[in-house]
């Protein structure tokens, strides 16, 4: 199908008669296939702050198989994993496969406009996935001399986009420019000066201090919580792999909020459920991040700040609710059924 495929062609001096060495092209296709499983972290959310193992349930929707090659310049066409033949843990109507082939294209379609990190902000919003996606971009673009060029394309009367040697300096020169993004961090405080307006945090995922300057009207605020973890949303300075280096301007300081959470309702654009009776939750506090488990309904959300793992949480349970509590009887397996009597047991819809 049109929407599944991509083409591959290689082509130049040292390129004869659809003759490539094999090195080459296991560079060329493994990087491909290595930027379509990073894309499709960033699509899911997925973590890569530390060394990454691709889930196998994205390596599956995410691979490209080949289906043809063609005489002439090395071509390849190739396909990414149709779900309809996998058996995978995603909703429904979610394609990740075509999604990021989609994200893909228009990735190779900007990138010979970028001049810096935050030009493909609104592909990939979070500097770590973006970074990672460059990376893996830059690993099979061409080198200056190295007489051969690649091509991506989705058909063949459509234009192709090229990688070039002038693609892998804009990369890197984009990854050169200093990252600053707005996020929050967590850590305990560790050091205040407030002759300076100035404090530091411990920043446990790197071991490091973190100093950051605050406006005076949050000086009463960090001086009541001179212990323990506080949080700092502000406009962050990234390291080269992603990490906070240090915080350039404080927009909030607030104390990290694990106090039970009272479940009363779920409010969501989709779908609004009122508990019939209320429930108590517990957040925990794990690798920065605030999440919130729901065993009984395999939910772990999970999110910066106590407000985006609630909001998680309320998505999570509005899409258990639209697939099963929704869903007829004879549509369901018995495991299904017996999560939608719980879920039915639970909450009713407004």
């Amino acid at each position: 199908m049109a929407e599944r495929q991509l083409i591959v062609k290689i082509d130049g001096p040292n390129i004869h008669d659809s003759m490539i060495p094999f090195r080459l092209l296991a560079t060329i296709l493994n990087g491909i296939q290595e930027t379509f499983y990073y894309i499709g972290l960033a699509e899911l959310g997925k973590d890569i702050r530390v060394r990454t193992r691709i889930p196998p349930e994205i390596q599956e929707a995410c691979e490209l198989r080949r289906i043809a090659e063609k005489a002439g310049s090395y071509e390849i066409v190739a396909e990414v994993a149709n779900p309809m033949q996998l058996k995978l843990p995603f909703p429904g109507d979610l394609d990740l496969g075509v999604k990021v082939r989609k994200k893909y294209l228009a990735l190779l379609e900007k990138l010979p406009v970028i001049k810096k990190h935050e030009d493909l902000r609104d592909l990939f919003p979070d500097t770590r996935y973006r970074k990672r996606i460059l990376r893996s971009l830059d690993s099979y673009c061409p080198r200056k001399g190295d007489g051969w060029t690649l091509k991506i394309g989705t058909k063949q009367d459509a234009p192709y986009f090229q990688l070039t040697p002038e693609s892998r300096n804009m990369i890197v020169k984009a990854l050169q420019e200093p990252q600053v993004e707005k996020l929050t961090v967590t850590g305990e405080l560790v050091r205040l000066h407030l002759d300076e307006n100035r404090l530091g945090i411990y920043y446990e995922p790197t071991h490091k201090v973190l100093d950051c300057f605050y406006d005076e009207e949050l000086e009463d605020f960090v001086i009541n919580n001179l212990w323990g973890l506080i949080q700092v949303t502000g406009q962050v300075q990234l390291d080269e792999n992603g990490e906070p280096a240090k915080i350039v301007h404080v927009s909030e300081i607030q104390e990290l909020d694990l106090s039970p959470l009272q479940l009363v309702q779920v409010s969501t654009p989709k779908v609004t459920l009122q508990a019939i009776r209320p429930m108590e939750v517990v957040p925990i506090f794990e690798n920065q991040e605030i999440i919130i488990e729901m065993p009984q309904f395999g939910i772990i959300a999970a999110g910066a700040t106590r407000e985006e793992a609630i909001e998680a949480l309320q998505d999570d349970l509005a899409w258990l609710w639209l697939e099963y509590a929704c869903a007829p009887d004879n549509q369901l397996s018995e495991d299904a059924r017996s999560l939608k009597r719980e879920l039915q047991e639970l909450f009713r819809e407004e």
